[in-house]
């Protein structure tokens, strides 16, 4: 067996003895030797998709859904430059992924090689570890070498920050095996996870101390794992302090008695200024709420606590302490450590919460399609064995402002950089690896984003409804200086940043052989979101920017009423 093959045969059984089940691969012949070798193994599942950029998400939604890196196989040239979106939300959601590009060989290199550009450390920064693998000369060591040097990557993409790892390797002619044959001697070692101490017993964060005298504590939790989310509850019950839960936080069913439910709503209305904490515990990254996020950046008088599993995660600059360890470790370990009874501040917030339900809740259960209806029908629709993927923009902020409770066994959204691309995709991913349906909401120009990707979906997953709020256009501009009708002229406003497109998805969806149905009223929506057929959906629900504009602003000036 060639140095060639025997490598490809090495890094397929070292990534299924790590855990890898499932890779992405899109066509070419570079990689041929690669992908043979993945497809071949018994233990690896391998799915092709056309666009390498669709591709990226695909295996982002995987590794979102399962905390296990898919792997993304490509060939050389400009296929591997596709993933770099994908990349960057895998590196700022600590998203584990992991990249094996061919490449030609090095003697092709600036030599106007067709197909060959500089593929060497090409998402920079943004990847946890790089490396460049020459076949010829890794053939020179043994399989179980090379397998700890696989490893080692593995270990970069799960731990102690997930995210991308990018192997680039090098390919020569003959690419497709020249006998057959499989690594016997490869033999890696156990994988051991690498966790940081939770705090110390010291408390040189004074974050004990400071929960100890506290009065009114406030708990806000942003994008957490599962372990996180029970963690953070228990810890709020303990204190006895209202919880103000993300989308992604896992806090946001009917069972999290600490949540409030309509805190971005409530934050808007002023709430926080005369029912103020004089202490904030935030886990995770910062949650999508501005009203939230906008308060504790202009209040940095009231300390502020950060515990994060890793980077920083404080744009605002309030914060007092950030303390970069694992948020459950560290919840019980302070928990353990704190002797003081729980407070009732967290009544206090309860009774603003039932407050804003008492009116949002009979708004909101409308026969009239409204944006923010159709985020609270979504969240009512979805079932504890569903897994709900929000595209960014305002379906995550209507979700978060409307949607009040829903039962999702997880929430996914691509709020690492924010971005609207690749969210079929994303969804795609998502349901290929999870038991159940999965429901994906998003506003038309997410879909227009990543429109190809309903080829995959007809292909490749019947367990996925997708809606489409089609407002014609970018309904989020109207809520930015932008849309202020004293900045820009309407005919401006729409040229430039409404950008009308005029089309309907549903068609769209037939001609890639999705099935589709436009609906026109709220029964109808809450009918074929609670489908589940076995084949995939797209719901298409036609809606204006600028009445949904004016909704959302009439809801909160209902609730500003309220309490005042």
């Amino acid at each position: 067996m060639n140095p060639q093959d025997r490598t490809a045969l090495a890094i397929a059984a070292t990534l299924a003895a790590s855990g890898v089940r499932h890779v992405v691969a899109s066509p070419g012949s570079r990689h041929t030797p690669l992908l043979l070798a993945l497809d071949n193994h018994p233990d690896l599942s391998v799915s092709v998709h056309h666009d390498e950029r669709s591709a990226g998400f695909v295996a982002l939604g995987i590794g979102k859904a399962t905390g296990i890196p898919a792997v993304l196989v490509c060939t050389s040239g400009s296929a591997v430059s596709h993933y770099f979106p994908a990349v960057v939300e895998a590196d700022l959601a600590t998203t584990p992924m992991i990249i094996v590009s061919a490449d030609r060989p090095h003697e092709l290199w600036g030599r106007g090689a067709p197909q060959t550009i500089n593929q060497r450390e090409i998402f920079g920064s943004t990847v946890r570890a790089y490396s460049s693998i020459d076949p010829d000369r890794v053939g020179e060591t043994t399989n179980t070498n090379l397998a700890s040097w696989l490893m080692s990557h593995w270990r970069f993409a799960v731990s102690p920050t997930p995210g991308p790892v990018h192997l680039n390797v090098e390919l020569r002619e003959p690419l497709l095996p020249a006998d057959s044959g499989a690594i016997d001697d490869v033999a890696p070692s156990p994988i051991d996870s690498v966790v940081s101490n939770a705090i110390e017993p010291t408390d040189g964060t004074g974050l004990v101390s400071a929960l100890q005298t506290c009065e009114r504590p406030l708990l806000v939790a942003g994008r957490l794992t599962q372990e996180d989310s029970r963690a953070v509850q228990a810890f709020a019950e303990y204190l006895g302090a209202p919880v103000f839960a993300d989308p992604q936080s896992g806090l946001r069913s009917p069972k999290d008695t600490n949540t409030i439910r309509y805190a971005d709503v409530l934050a808007g209305a002023g709430v926080l200024d005369h029912s103020a904490p004089d202490l904030v515990l935030r886990c995770g990254p910062i949650p999508t709420s501005k009203p939230i996020w906008t308060w504790l950046g202009n209040h940095p008088e009231v300390p502020q606590y950060v515990i994060t599993a890793s980077g920083i995660h404080d744009p605002m600059g309030s914060a007092a302490v950030v303390v970069t360890s694992p948020i459950a470790a560290t919840l019980t370990a302070t928990q353990t450590r704190l002797s003081r009874p729980s407070r009732d501040f967290v009544t206090t917030w309860a009774h603003h919460d039932q407050l804003a339900a008492a009116v949002l809740d009979g708004e909101l259960r409308t026969a009239a399609i409204t944006e923010p209806a159709i985020a609270a029908t979504v969240a009512a629709t979805c079932t504890a064995a569903d897994s709900l993927v929000v595209a960014s923009s305002m379906p995550i902020r209507d979700l978060d402002s409307w949607g009040s409770q829903w039962n999702a066994k997880r929430t996914i959204a691509n709020r690492g950089a924010n971005g609207i691309d690749g969210t079929v995709s994303t969804a795609i991913g998502v349901a290929m690896v999870t038991d159940g349906h999965t429901v994906l909401y998003m506003g038309d120009t997410a879909a227009l984003h990543d429109i190809g990707a309903l080829a995959t979906v007809a292909r490749l997953v019947p367990d996925l409804t997708i809606l489409v709020v089609n407002n014609n256009g970018g309904g989020i501009f109207h809520h930015l200086a932008q849309g202020d009708p004293s900045t820009l002229d309407s005919d401006q406003f729409e040229r430039l940043y409404g950008a009308p497109h005029g089309l309907s998805f549903a068609s769209t969806a037939s001609a890639f052989g999705v099935n589709s149905v436009t609906v026109v009223s709220m029964a109808d929506l809450s009918e074929a979101l609670s489908l589940r057929t076995g084949t995939p959906l797209l719901i298409e629900v036609n809606t204006t920017r600028a009445a949904a504009a004016a909704e959302r602003e009439r809801l909160r000036g209902l609730v500003r009423a309220t309490l005042t």
